[in-house]
Protein backbone atom coordinates (compact mmCIF):
# COMPACT_ATOMS: atom_id res chain seq x y z
CA UNK A 1 0.00 0.00 0.00
CA UNK A 2 1.20 3.50 -0.82
CA UNK A 3 1.92 5.39 2.38
CA UNK A 4 -0.10 8.53 1.78
CA UNK A 5 -2.82 9.90 4.06
CA UNK A 6 -5.46 9.71 1.32
CA UNK A 7 -4.65 6.08 0.57
CA UNK A 8 -4.59 5.11 4.24
CA UNK A 9 -7.85 6.92 5.04
CA UNK A 10 -9.55 5.45 1.95
CA UNK A 11 -8.49 1.98 3.12
CA UNK A 12 -9.95 2.63 6.57
CA UNK A 13 -13.20 3.90 5.01
CA UNK A 14 -13.41 0.73 2.91
CA UNK A 15 -12.96 -1.49 5.99
CA UNK A 16 -15.11 0.32 8.57
CA UNK A 17 -17.43 2.72 6.71
CA UNK A 18 -20.04 2.92 9.50
CA UNK A 19 -17.64 3.71 12.35
CA UNK A 20 -17.36 7.35 13.45
CA UNK A 21 -14.33 9.12 11.98
CA UNK A 22 -14.71 12.79 12.96
CA UNK A 23 -16.93 14.63 15.42
CA UNK A 24 -17.37 18.32 16.04
CA UNK A 25 -20.12 19.46 18.37
CA UNK A 26 -23.28 17.56 17.49
CA UNK A 27 -22.03 16.52 14.05
CA UNK A 28 -20.39 13.14 13.60
CA UNK A 29 -19.30 11.74 10.25
CA UNK A 30 -18.63 8.05 9.74
CA UNK A 31 -15.58 6.93 7.79
CA UNK A 32 -17.82 6.34 4.77
CA UNK A 33 -19.33 9.83 4.99
CA UNK A 34 -15.94 11.42 5.64
CA UNK A 35 -14.46 9.73 2.57
CA UNK A 36 -17.47 10.53 0.36
CA UNK A 37 -17.60 14.21 1.32
CA UNK A 38 -13.85 14.65 0.84
CA UNK A 39 -14.07 12.90 -2.55
CA UNK A 40 -16.81 15.33 -3.65
CA UNK A 41 -14.76 18.36 -2.60
CA UNK A 42 -11.75 16.85 -4.39
CA UNK A 43 -13.86 16.46 -7.55
CA UNK A 44 -14.86 20.14 -7.33
CA UNK A 45 -11.23 21.16 -6.93
CA UNK A 46 -10.04 19.06 -9.87
CA UNK A 47 -12.94 20.42 -11.91
CA UNK A 48 -11.59 23.91 -11.21
CA UNK A 49 -8.22 22.91 -12.64
CA UNK A 50 -6.34 21.89 -9.50
CA UNK A 51 -4.18 18.78 -9.40
CA UNK A 52 -1.00 17.36 -7.92
CA UNK A 53 1.05 19.98 -6.07
CA UNK A 54 -1.78 22.55 -6.16
CA UNK A 55 -2.03 24.57 -2.96
CA UNK A 56 -5.39 24.63 -1.17
CA UNK A 57 -5.57 27.19 1.63
CA UNK A 58 -7.73 26.31 4.64
CA UNK A 59 -8.85 29.50 6.39
CA UNK A 60 -11.14 27.67 8.78
CA UNK A 61 -11.81 27.18 12.44
CA UNK A 62 -11.37 23.65 13.74
CA UNK A 63 -14.23 21.44 12.59
CA UNK A 64 -15.28 18.62 10.33
CA UNK A 65 -15.03 20.79 7.22
CA UNK A 66 -11.38 21.56 7.94
CA UNK A 67 -10.48 17.88 8.04
CA UNK A 68 -12.68 17.09 5.02
CA UNK A 69 -11.09 19.84 2.92
CA UNK A 70 -7.63 18.71 4.02
CA UNK A 71 -8.49 15.11 3.05
CA UNK A 72 -9.86 16.34 -0.29
CA UNK A 73 -6.55 18.09 -0.92
CA UNK A 74 -4.66 14.88 -0.12
CA UNK A 75 -6.92 12.99 -2.56
CA UNK A 76 -5.87 15.20 -5.47
CA UNK A 77 -2.24 15.01 -4.30
CA UNK A 78 -2.32 18.69 -3.51
CA UNK A 79 -0.76 20.64 -0.66
CA UNK A 80 -3.01 21.88 2.17
CA UNK A 81 -1.98 25.28 3.50
CA UNK A 82 -3.15 26.05 7.02
CA UNK A 83 -4.15 29.70 7.42
CA UNK A 84 -4.43 31.03 10.96
CA UNK A 85 -7.97 32.34 11.48
CA UNK A 86 -6.50 35.29 13.39
CA UNK A 87 -4.82 36.66 10.25
CA UNK A 88 -6.08 40.02 9.12
CA UNK A 89 -6.10 41.43 5.60
CA UNK A 90 -2.41 41.97 4.87
CA UNK A 91 -1.26 38.79 6.64
CA UNK A 92 -3.93 36.82 4.84
CA UNK A 93 -3.04 38.31 1.46
CA UNK A 94 0.68 37.69 2.03
CA UNK A 95 0.24 34.03 2.97
CA UNK A 96 -2.16 33.25 0.12
CA UNK A 97 0.01 35.05 -2.42
CA UNK A 98 3.30 33.65 -1.15
CA UNK A 99 1.96 30.07 -0.98
CA UNK A 100 0.63 30.26 -4.57
CA UNK A 101 -2.79 29.17 -3.30
CA UNK A 102 -5.12 28.13 -6.12
CA UNK A 103 -8.09 27.44 -3.86
CA UNK A 104 -9.37 28.87 -0.60
CA UNK A 105 -11.81 27.16 1.73
CA UNK A 106 -12.95 29.58 4.42
CA UNK A 107 -15.58 30.07 7.10
CA UNK A 108 -18.25 32.62 6.18
CA UNK A 109 -17.58 34.57 9.37
CA UNK A 110 -14.08 35.27 7.98
CA UNK A 111 -15.50 36.36 4.64
CA UNK A 112 -15.01 40.07 5.24
CA UNK A 113 -11.25 39.52 5.33
CA UNK A 114 -11.37 37.32 2.23
CA UNK A 115 -13.46 39.91 0.40
CA UNK A 116 -10.81 42.54 1.17
CA UNK A 117 -7.96 40.59 -0.47
CA UNK A 118 -9.43 38.29 -3.12
CA UNK A 119 -9.07 40.80 -5.97
CA UNK A 120 -5.30 40.86 -5.34
CA UNK A 121 -4.96 37.06 -5.70
CA UNK A 122 -5.12 36.23 -9.41
CA UNK A 123 -3.93 32.62 -8.90
CA UNK A 124 -7.09 31.70 -6.96
CA UNK A 125 -9.28 29.48 -9.14
CA UNK A 126 -11.93 28.52 -6.61
CA UNK A 127 -13.37 29.90 -3.37
CA UNK A 128 -15.47 27.65 -1.13
CA UNK A 129 -17.31 29.14 1.82
CA UNK A 130 -18.34 27.08 4.87
CA UNK A 131 -21.53 28.51 6.36
CA UNK A 132 -21.05 29.33 10.02
CA UNK A 133 -23.34 32.33 10.28
CA UNK A 134 -23.21 35.90 8.99
CA UNK A 135 -20.98 36.49 6.02
CA UNK A 136 -19.57 39.22 3.82
CA UNK A 137 -20.24 38.93 0.12
CA UNK A 138 -17.21 37.25 -1.43
CA UNK A 139 -17.33 37.38 -5.23
CA UNK A 140 -17.59 33.94 -6.87
CA UNK A 141 -17.57 32.02 -3.59
CA UNK A 142 -19.38 28.69 -3.67
CA UNK A 143 -21.18 27.35 -0.62
CA UNK A 144 -19.46 24.25 0.81
CA UNK A 145 -22.55 22.03 1.17
CA UNK A 146 -23.73 23.04 -2.32
CA UNK A 147 -20.32 22.03 -3.71
CA UNK A 148 -20.65 18.62 -2.07
CA UNK A 149 -24.21 18.18 -3.38
CA UNK A 150 -23.26 19.23 -6.92
CA UNK A 151 -20.37 16.81 -7.44
CA UNK A 152 -20.00 13.07 -7.67
CA UNK A 153 -17.14 11.61 -5.64
CA UNK A 154 -13.74 11.65 -7.29
CA UNK A 155 -12.61 8.09 -8.00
Amino acid sequence: MEMHFATIWESIADEIPDVPAVTNGDTTRTWGQFDDRAARVAKALTGAGLGPDSKVALYLYNGNEYVEAQYATFKLRGVPVNVNYRYLDEELWYLLDNSDAEALVFHASLGDRVANVVARLPKLKVLIEVNDGPTAAVPNAQEYEAVIAAHDPMP
